[in-house]
């Protein structure tokens, strides 16, 4: 039983819980208050936080505790942990430390977790310890015994941006492990480097970072585990060609041993082809929000090589996306995330081969790989692209009906509201529809023979109305009466007036010949016909349909095609046993 400030251990026998019995009393010792903040019990040692230290008590005679050992620990001590012979103690505005209490005459600190702030907590699963900082902070790191973890020898052949036509050649070490005190290395030219004479012979995971041209050395933590990086840039072409055949070799300290390897480029050679970037272009400006990057497929990479992408944000230099790997046969690649809007990023693509193997107990990573990037800015906030249609869909030729539609597609960079007044006077508001303050999430809501849509693709916000079963007057005020339109977006508006003149109704209506309406029978993999369009204008168009009937799904479509295209086969088979609704559409554009 502990006492409070008064810092007395009672000692009590509770054998039998109604009626417990004092063994002794035992008065701890400590430099300030006598404050106890943790107590634990292994075997017959009693583990008592008091004040700035941790203390042994021996209790084997309950009556007669003893003290065994007191341990000053730099810091006020807070809750702590054991985990078999270490005791994991937090310490105030220290971090944590791990203490070694196999022989509780004689512990021993073997560790520290040094953070700033710590408010004196400590939590541990088997892989990290977390330490609180204070508000909302967490410090995490790696649990395992002080050691390197992983090595990563690399060579960089960098293209840099194709407009200026540049290229230049790296070389990198990077070394990650747990309590990692130094790094020495004699690069394949004969450069010595040595860590200590930057953060001393002993270093304590403090990061530090140096840069001057040609070559940077960071020191830091991630992940919970100690980083050491040392990299030369632009090197001379006798530098370069040395990485041919020389060897790296290096020694890394970490508290209480050390691990010492070689390192060369032998079967891990440079990619012979430059990576293309296709788009965007460099330089180019008003790029979507949610780009595709794309790229010329690398024609003949060794088996286990990859793509690798990294986005960066030019003005701050911080990573957006970083070390994306893809297959070799991979050619596009779409962020998750949008991108922000008026921004320049500089976009990173390689070509990586690689081999990784063990050395002396850890996975050593041997990497060559070219490099090529391109700059750009995405658009500013506006409308990027405005639709105004009119449809007479003839539907199924059994049927023998028809449908006039009228529609209005806006799209941008954060776009908030659209205002329409149609050809017969019919005034939209989007925002008598649409949740207040919309953000671009998807919305979809009808009234009538009115549809509205509204979400984000590619980055860019976009609101579609639609009306659908137009009367016969509605549809003859599409050939004599204006579209007028207003597009809200943050920190502006953009208003037109749209009309029909010179953008005819096609005479001809599209014919289908196979398969016909409600045929049965058809194969997995069609070729859709129907009859060639005969009299199109100079800017006519077709798109094609493809739907499944039974759940709405559009599964081909509405991508522009030739307008003296008759026939098309899906890339891949249909379901079986399914119905599909499928249609051709002859346009007039302008």
């Amino acid at each position: 039983m502990l006492h409070g400030d008064a810092g007395v251990i009672s000692i009590l026998d509770v054998a039998d819980p109604s009626s417990p019995a004092l063994l002794a009393q035992y008065t701890l010792t400590g430099e300030y208050t006598h404050e106890v903040w943790g107590v634990a019990v292994t075997d017959d040692t009693l583990w008592v936080g008091v004040d700035w230290s941790l203390q042994a008590i021996d209790v084997s005679v309950p009556a007669s505790p003893v003290l065994l050992s007191e341990l000053p620990m730099g810091g006020r001590v807070a809750p702590f942990l054991i985990d078999g012979n270490l005791a994991y103690v937090g310490c105030a505005g220290i971090g944590a430390k791990v203490v070694d209490i196999s022989d509780p005459s004689q512990p021993e600190v073997v560790r520290t977790y040094a953070v700033n702030g710590a408010t004196g907590g400590v939590a541990l699963n088997r892989d990290h310890v977390y330490i609180p900082t204070g508000g909302a902070g967490m410090a995490i790191f790696a649990a395992g015994a002080p050691g390197v973890t992983g090595v990563c020898v690399q060579r960089e052949y960098h293209y840099n941006l194709p407009a200026p036509g540049d290229e230049d050649f790296g070389y990198c070490v990077e070394v990650e492990g747990n309590e990692l005190t130094r790094l020495e290395l004699t690069t394949p030219w004969g450069g010595a480097f040595d860590s200590a004479d930057y953060v001393g012979p002993v270093w304590d995971g403090a990061e530090y970072d140096y840069e001057v041209s040609g070559f940077e050395f960071d020191a830091y933590l991630e992940g919970g585990e100690r980083h050491l990086d040392v990299a030369w840039r632009e090197l001379s072409a006798g530098q370069w060609a040395s990485l041919d055949t020389a060897d790296t070799d290096l020694t890394v300290a970490y508290t209480g041993g050390s691990w010492a390897a070689t390192a060369d480029f032998t079967g891990v050679l440079v990619p012979a082809e430059a990576p293309q970037i296709t788009y965007p272009t460099h330089g180019e400006t008003a790029v979507p929000l949610s780009p595709t990057f794309q790229w010329t497929e690398w024609t003949s990479p060794a088996p286990s090589a990859l793509v690798g992408l990294g986005l960066e944000e030019v003005a701050t230099g911080d990573d957006i996306y970083e070390d994306v790997y893809l297959s070799t046969d991979t050619i596009s690649w779409t962020p998750p995330e949008a991108l922000d809007p008026v921004t320049e990023y500089e976009c990173s693509l390689v070509f990586v081969n690689y081999e990784q193997a063990p050395v002396n107990g850890v996975d050593v990573e041997v990497v060559s790989y070219t490099e090529s990037d391109v700059e750009f800015t995405t658009a500013a906030p506006g409308v990027t692209g405005v639709w105004v249609e009119r449809g007479d869909e003839h539907k199924y030729p059994a049927l023998g009906d028809e449908d006039f539609e009228y529609k209005v597609h806006v799209a941008g960079v954060e776009l908030t509201g659209l205002e329409v007044t149609t050809p017969w006077g019919e005034a939209f508001d989007s925002a008598d529809y649409l949740p207040p303050a919309w953000d671009g999430s998807d919305f979809e809501t009808g009234a009538g023979i009115l549809w509205l849509r509204a979400g984000t693709e590619q980055g860019l916000r976009y609101l579609d109305v639609e009306w659908w079963g137009l009367s016969s007057g509605q549809w003859a005020d599409l050939d004599t009466g204006n579209t007028t339109l207003t597009a809200y977006y943050s920190g502006g508006d953009w208003t037109a007036t749209v009309d029909f003149d010179g953008v005819l109704v096609p005479s001809q209506v599209p014919q289908m010949i196979y398969p016909t309406h409600v045929q049965t029978g058809v194969e997995l993999t069609p070729t859709f016909e129907w009859s060639l369009w005969t009299s199109p204008d100079v800017c006519a168009g077709l798109w094609y349909e493809l739907e499944n009937a039974g759940t709405g799904e559009d599964l081909y479509g509405e991508e522009p095609c030739p307008a003296d295209m008759t026939s098309w086969t899906p890339p891949a088979p249909l379901d079986a046993n399914t119905e599909y609704d499928w249609g051709v559409n002859f346009y007039n554009c302008d």
